[in-house]
């Protein structure tokens, strides 16, 4: 395979799975602001070689500067579904609803759960961006990193996710 061809199939994955307004998937990580691209980076200084990270390879004051943005997302292979296990409040207050706890084929509507299926099965990271319009808020747009985890550092068990809001 070309280089070329990679980047057909990542767009032809794209154009497959994103949603727009609401979820447009880049596999590209084509950033418009720092703090994802600083994850990103932080995420990769945590790999193990080729492993994927764990949630503890980072610490406390490695998320410090995301606080607020940032979501852990526990994947649930048994109902193939995942869980929000923690919801920033910056994230909340944004949004206007606080989904720690709840499913996300509860809170996000199909084509985001199609994303994280995808995600799982192929152990890469990706942005998405788009409107919020799963929240009646058109008018607010994001932009999230999603970051897969693996406490065996092959097997996506959770994300890290952080959302930012654009203007």
């Amino acid at each position: 395979m070309t280089g070329t061809d990679v980047k057909l199939d990542a767009a032809a994955v794209e154009a497959t799975l994103s949603a727009p307004p609401e979820f447009i998937l880049d596999l590209q990580l084509a950033f418009e602001t720092p703090s994802p691209r600083d994850l990103l980076e932080l995420w990769g200084a945590r790999r193990n070689g080729a492993g994927l990270p764990s949630r503890d390879d980072f610490s406390f004051d490695d998320l410090r500067p995301y606080f607020g943005h940032l979501c852990i997302v526990d994947v649930l292979p048994e109902i193939d579904d995942l869980r929000f296990k923690l919801v920033g409040t910056v994230i909340v207050e944004t949004v206007g609803r606080d989904a720690t706890g709840m499913l996300v084929s509860d809170v996000l509507p199909e084509p985001a759960l199609r994303i994280y299926r995808y995600l799982i099965q192929n152990a890469t990271p990706a942005r998405t961006h788009g409107r919020v319009e799963w929240r009646d808020k058109e008018f607010i747009s994001h932009e999230t990193l999603l970051l897969p985890l693996a406490a065996d550092g092959a097997a996506v068990d959770q994300f890290l996710l952080m959302m930012s809001f654009l203007d």
